[in-house]
Parts: structure tokens; sequence; C-alpha cells
């Protein structure tokens, strides 16, 4: 994600000296740059969701594995105590 991010910045800035904004909607920027920055936003979306979709599964597995424990250490440890 983190390259995805900086291929973003690099093809803005590209854009920009070629042009007088970073908005790919600019009049001002030629249609390769604009097509590059479009590009570059799509790949970033793309890796951020990727991203997210991980650390959503991670979580998932983390509060599924606490539960196995607390489930086991429930029948290890007598209820006596």
């Amino acid at each position: 994600m983190e390259n995805a991010r900086l291929m973003l910045d690099a093809a803005k800035t590209k854009a920009k000296s070629g042009g007088r904004g970073m908005n790919p909607d600019d009049e001002s920027l030629s249609e390769e740059g604009r097509v590059q920055v479009e590009h570059a936003e799509d790949e970033f979306v793309g890796q951020t969701e990727e991203a997210v979709g991980v650390m959503k599964n991670v979580r998932l597995s983390t509060v599924m594995t606490v539960d196995v424990l607390l489930t086991i250490s429930r029948c290890l440890i007598p209820r006596s105590l």
C-alpha cells in the first residue's frame, strides 16, 4: 500500500510539472498526465481496500483465537476454585 501511495504522489508530481494543477479533472493537465494520475489513484484505492480486508481478517482471527483460548481455559480450570 505504501508503494501505491508513493506511485500516486509521483504521478501527481509529474503531472503537475506539466500543468498548473494536480486535480485529474483540471483542464491544464495533459491527457497522458490525467490518465496516469487516475491509474495511480485506482491502484492506491485497490491496495487500500485489500489492506482493509486483510486487517479485518486478522481481527476476526484474533477474536476467534481469544474465544477458543477462553473456552479451553474454562474447561481446564476447575470450577471449585
